[in-house]
This record gives structure tokens, sequence and C-alpha cells, in this order.
């Protein structure tokens, strides 16, 4: 069983560093010569930060405060005022005034599809704030998931070994094998699991920066529009309108944005259950 063990421990050893380097290597970049690598409003720093969802979220936010929206238990949306001042707005106020369903969960889904979010991430991208398709692809993704199950799989099997190694006549090991692969079946899990989650969220490394250059300004703790962009329901600015937007969980949406290297958007990460992210979902989270 120490061969056995050997050759696990290589095994995951080697495939984790690959992926980690893949994905290292993908995240690299950042916005093109001469332009700035810099968050240029709240909605891009909640796409990077949370997700496609979390855009929505900060709209409908600013839309509240101002007295526009009205959102109230259970979840129920009503329109006091119909005046947009952005894409996003006008996406919200177009869903409530041409749907019979005013139900928060609906309206996020709904919103995080339409062209006005989608779109934000096209010029994310093409300032190398956002990973495009051709960039990451599918692979280390699906890597990373794989070598988690795998590795996940690999830990019953050793701990029955372990328990025959004991009860049949088998050489005894001077350790039990469970002991000995435990260790790098548990690495392996979570660097595989760590990097599909990376990857999902599609922001890279300029947009990490960017995003944390973002969250330090002074308007970021106090802007509600800024707050809920950076923090998640958690930030705004009332407490029932954080327990709405927080109930408010939909299924991630992939990001369907094509920037102008060609790049397909891809689905993200990140929290308040849209996808990018952190985004993630991108948002990506």
């Amino acid at each position: 069983m120490g061969i056995a063990a050997v050759l696990i421990w290589i095994s995951i050893g080697v495939s984790s560093t690959a992926l980690m380097v893949k994905v290292i290597r993908a995240r690299r970049g950042g916005p093109a010569k001469g332009v700035a690598e810099e968050i240029r409003d709240a909605y891009e720093a909640a796409l990077l930060g949370g997700g496609t969802s979390r855009v929505v979220d900060t709209a409908l936010t600013v839309m509240h405060v101002d007295g526009r929206l009205k959102l109230g238990g259970p979840g129920i949306v009503n329109v006091a005022n119909a005046v947009a001042h952005d894409p996003v707005e006008r996406a919200v106020l177009t869903h409530l005034e041409s749907s019979d369903d005013a139900r928060l969960n609906t309206l996020r889904y709904t919103v995080m599809r339409k062209p006005a979010v989608q779109g934000i991430a096209s010029g994310l991208m093409d300032r190398g704030l956002m990973m495009t398709y051709q960039r990451i692809g599918t692979g280390p993704k699906t890597w990373g998931h794989v070598q988690a199950a795998l590795c996940g799989l690999v830990i019953p099997t050793a701990i029955g070994l372990t328990i025959l190694s004991y009860t049949k006549d088998w050489p005894r090991p001077e350790q039990p094998f469970v002991l000995l692969v435990l260790p790098a079946l548990v690495w392996g899990m979570v660097t595989g699991q760590l990097m599909a989650n990376r990857v999902s969220r599609r922001v890279t490394t300029a947009g990490t920066r960017a995003l944390r250059a973002y969250r330090k300004q002074p308007a970021s703790s106090v802007v509600p529009a800024r707050r809920v962009a950076v923090q998640g329901a958690s930030g705004a600015p009332q407490p029932v309108l954080q327990t709405l937007l927080a109930a408010a969980v939909v299924a991630p949406v992939a990001i369907a944005a094509t920037s102008s290297a060609g790049g397909d958007g891809g689905g993200d990460g990140g929290g308040d259950g849209g996808g990018c992210g952190g985004c993630g979902g991108c948002g990506c989270g």
C-alpha cells in the first residue's frame, strides 16, 4: 500500500499544480495600454463582486430609496414613479409594465437576462477586467470539479482498504493506509473546488485589483447603490430591504455578452444568486 499512497500523492500533486498554473495564467491580464484599470460605476462593481443579480439589486435599491419603487412583503414590487435614469432601471420598469408578475424573484431573474445587464460584461471584458470564453474555456472548471469528485470518492475506498488490511491476512502496514493518503485527498478536493470556483467568477487579477480599490473609496460605505454593489443585500440601507433582497435568491444566469475581441461571456459566479462570478454570479459573489 505504500506504493499506492505514493502514486496517489504524485497524481494529486501533479494535477493540482497543473490546474493552478492554468487558472493563474488565464486570470492574468488587464486593461489595454492606455486604458485605466478602474471601475466606472456601481453596476460594474456589482457585476464583478456579486454577479448579474447584484446588478439588479443595485438598481432596485436606488429606485426604492428615491421613491420610484415600493418593495414590500411578500416580495412584491410596485411602481410609484415610472422614471428610469439608465438602461438597467429601464429594464426593471419595462418588466413591471409588461408583466402581471411583480414578485421580486421573478423581476430579478428576468432583468438579469436583459441586454442592459448582460451588456455590462462586454465593457469589462474589453478592458481586461473579466475573462472571455476564449481566454478560459470550460476545461479548468470541469477539471476542478472532476478532481474534487474523484478525491472525495477515493476517501471511502481508502477507509475500506485500511479496514481490510487489519481484518484480512494481509501484511500489516506501519501506518493505516487512510492516514497516508487522506491529506493528499483533502488537498485535491479543496484545490479542485477552489480553482473551479475561481474560473466560474471569471474576474481577472486586474478586475480583482480594481474592485478592491473601488471598495476602499469613501463613497462605497455611504452611498446606497455602492454599498449594495460591494456588500450585496447586507449593504441595503433599510433592514426590510435587506431581508427582501436576501430572500429573493434565484438560479445563476450565464453572461451572454460578447466582447469586441469576440469572446462570449460565461457564467459568473458570485453572491446573491447571480452568475459571473463574484462574476458570482463574474460576479462576478
